[in-house]
């Protein structure tokens, strides 16, 4: 019997007033008796000298929760797991520099989708993207533009490029918000030329969507070709237009001014060029206007291995690619192209997000050579 009130208290039962102590008439039949170091006190917690602590007692040494194993990054104390023992940490935890957690050790390498790959291990079915743990540890890393890869192809926006399927290689825009009709724009690297298949492709937006393009809509200083597409004016209130144009390169390349001119002066006007190699043509192509939080055209290929390109027009500035189908390209002054290649005819959106705002999207689909 314990207490004033000589209550009854059977072996073991434990005191209400402190986990820690319980009957043990072994010891003493008229008062509470200190647990033994380790003892549980209640759910993920263990006494350590009388007191109810969540810590592990793992040989003969108590560690708070959350300690690591000295030399083990991967073991912790997780007294809600185990308070006896060290407990292994979830795959892909973080346990060092550029290192995760893999079955209990400490390694270099990254967590992708449930998996472990090493330091420079490949993407399945995409090497042009690699396990760079130094650069991110949970997704993969895209190898630079021009890196090889597969049977003689090169890497462009992360994804691997075989010979003769159209690549992007640069683009380049600007804009002015002054009256004016003309805008120019020195494309400086133009490497391609007719030998590397390369088209140059621009995308051309302006304010007052009643206004046409003059003539010629697009020129350039190495007298290339253009052929430009139906202008797609804004729906309803918003006003404005943007086309899409193109041209083969049928000279060396190297440096070349881009021009666009409007029938007459607009307040705002812009221009995004763009550089191809590997280009066997132009296929479909697509343009529409409207609003909302989607905008979206659809464009049909009628060969594999075609490039689709997309370019949008908006009000708000709060829109983006449709990654990760389509790489994000140019972005200025919250209007952006994008990218993408497909392996099968069929037909494919051009597609971009955001906040609500009126908007005009346009696509173009390239053959390859």
């Amino acid at each position: 019997m314990i207490g004033a009130a000589y209550y009854n208290y059977n072996s073991g039962d434990p005191n209400p007033l402190d986990s820690c102590q319980s009957c043990q008439p072994e010891h003493s039949t008229t008062g509470w008796t200190t647990k033994a170091d380790g003892s549980s006190c209640d759910v993920g917690k263990i006494c350590d000298s009388g007191a109810c602590n969540d810590e592990c007692l793992i040989g003969s040494t108590f560690y708070p929760n959350g300690a690591l194993e000295t030399g083990y990054p991967c073991e912790s104390c997780l007294p809600g797991s185990l308070t006896s023992g060290w407990t292994q940490l979830t795959n892909g935890t973080f346990c060092g520099a550029a290192q995760v957690c893999n079955n209990g050790t400490c390694s270099t390498g990254c967590w992708i989708n449930a998996s472990y790959y090493n330091s420079d291990a490949p993407k399945p079915a995409n090497s042009c993207q690699t396990c760079q743990p130094g650069t991110s540890r949970i997704d993969w890393t895209p190898l630079g533009d021009g890196a090889s890869c597969g049977s003689g192809g090169t890497c462009s926006g992360g994804t691997c490029v075989l010979p003769g399927n159209p690549s992007y290689v640069q683009g380049i825009g600007a804009y002015m918000d002054n009256d004016t009709s003309i805008i120019a724009e020195q494309f400086s690297a133009d490497t391609g030329g007719a030998s590397a298949s390369t088209y140059l492709v621009v995308f051309a937006a302006w304010e007052s969507k009643s206004v046409v393009c003059g003539s010629p809509c697009i020129s350039d200083s190495q007298n290339n070709t253009w052929t430009c597409l139906p202008r797609q004016p804004g729906a309803g209130s918003f006003d404005y237009a943007a086309l899409l144009c193109y041209a083969p390169v049928t000279g060396t390349g190297g440096p070349n001014t881009v021009t666009l001119k409007t029938a007459s002066t607009v307040p705002y006007i812009s221009i995004f060029i763009h550089e191809l190699n590997h280009v066997g043509g132009v296929d479909g192509n697509c343009a529409y206007a409207n609003g909302g939080t989607v905008a979206s055209c659809s464009v049909t290929t009628t060969v594999a291995n075609e490039l689709l390109f997309g370019a949008l027009l908006v009000s708000d500035y709060d829109f983006h690619a449709d990654t990760p189908t389509f790489v994000q390209l140019i972005l200025l002054d919250g209007d952006l192209t994008e990218y993408r290649q497909v392996t099968t005819a069929a037909s494919y959106p051009i597609r971009f997000t955001g906040d609500y705002s009126d908007w005009v999207v346009l696509g173009l689909a390239l053959k390859p050579m």
